[in-house]
């Protein structure tokens, strides 16, 4: 399989690499992933709705990227982007992206962060081996939205297991939702937008 892939690089505190790609974007914004589930590796497909982002006037600077503020909500949670310009790519870490410039720093309160401690501009940059493998199982790749409600009948289940195990004297009164520590809350999908 052909890689061509723009020469930016970012390392991020998380020990996320991402790579941007050159090429032109599918109608869809896609993200493909693997995870580790039930002891198997698991390839999905997301298909993400754009984020709306609200442009801010606040400033400063990320590794000599002049970065501006960006605020939106993705999946529950709002994320406070800063993105440059002086780089060209609507990309960011994970799943955030639509800015008009490389996100090089988001966070979501106290819980998720992202910071790009490295960017490397280079033409011979080659793609590590997970990435072709994850791209290489695009075709077998799970609709992620199946993935979410398989993950989440597999946590409700540990969980009521959990409670059930609980000395009898033991109430619950305020049991959180399954995926309220996750990073993505909520999707697209679901009619109440809690989980």
């Amino acid at each position: 399989m052909d890689f061509k892939w723009r020469k930016t690089r970012i390392h991020s505190k998380c020990r996320e690499e991402i790579y941007v790609n050159s090429l032109k974007k599918d109608k869809e914004n896609v993200y493909y992933g693997a995870i580790f589930f039930k002891k198997n590796k698991v390839f999905y497909k997301d298909v993400i709705k754009p984020i709306e982002w609200k442009l801010l006037n606040e400033f400063k600077t990320i590794l000599g990227y002049k970065c501006r503020l960006a605020i939106g909500t993705f999946r529950g949670r709002e994320y406070k982007a800063w993105y440059t310009d002086e780089l060209p790519s609507s990309e960011g870490p994970w799943k955030l992206s639509g800015l008009p410039g490389l996100i090089l720093s988001a966070e979501t309160g106290n819980s998720f962060s992202f910071e790009a401690v490295k960017v490397m501009i280079n033409s011979n940059l080659s793609v590590p081996s997970k990435f072709k493998e994850i791209y290489s199982q695009k075709a077998s790749a799970v609709d992620y939205k199946t993935f979410i409600k398989d993950e989440n009948a597999y946590y409700t289940e540990i969980r009521d297991k959990q409670i059930a195990n609980l000395p009898k004297n033991i109430v619950l009164s305020n049991t959180p939702p399954i995926r309220s520590e996750f990073i993505e809350k909520s999707f697209e999908w679901d009619d109440t937008k809690t989980p």
